[in-house]
């Protein structure tokens, strides 16, 4: 086992895509919790800046739900086949690319750039913004009441189905042509 950590120590300390994906990573995280901050503070009445940050580390008191209660199991279900489409994503893209390195970044930047990048065109972005991964997440499959102007949440695992079907298809097209 020593000899085993040695050489993932090596491998991490001398692969360059680890220090950048490590880099874009914290990055990324940063401007998450930016922009959740943004966002929270068009929020009426409007939260002080200790009542957010509270927030965003602690939770708001937020009332317990039961599997019972009106789409509650249907977002438990969604968001665990919303994260097996997206490992399926992933698996379609190592597939295309062939280098675990760049599969990684290729869905971590699919994950998480569009909306970002979208946002800047305002409401013409969100017409688009509304199919990414994250968004479809956060406001059709992953909450009890989808957000007025985004997918449902059967359509937004649809949309998830069709990004996961089209990676797997590709990816095993290529791998039989180039693998045969």
């Amino acid at each position: 086992m020593t000899a085993v950590l040695r050489m993932e120590w090596l491998r991490l300390r001398s692969v360059r895509s680890t220090y950048w994906l490590l880099f874009v990573a914290a990055l990324a995280t940063m401007a998450v919790g930016v922009t959740a901050l943004a966002v929270y503070r068009t929020h009426l009445p409007r939260p002080g800046a200790v009542q957010m940050v509270n927030d965003a580390l602690s939770g708001s008191p937020v009332p317990r739900a039961g599997l019972g209660d009106p789409g509650v199991l249907r977002t438990i279900v969604f968001s665990g086949a919303y994260l097996t489409l997206i490992g399926l994503l992933g698996v379609g893209i190592g597939a295309l690319v062939r280098h675990t390195g760049a599969a990684v970044g290729i869905l971590f930047g699919l994950l998480f750039v569009p909306p970002f990048v979208l946002a800047i065109l305002g409401s013409a972005g969100f017409q688009i913004a509304k199919f990414t991964p994250l968004i479809i997440l956060a406001n059709s499959v992953g909450v009890v009441t989808p957000t007025r102007g985004c997918l449902s949440a059967w359509a937004g695992l649809g949309v998830m189905v069709v990004y996961a079907a089209v990676a797997l298809g590709l990816g095993g097209w290529l791998l039989t042509r180039r693998d045969a």
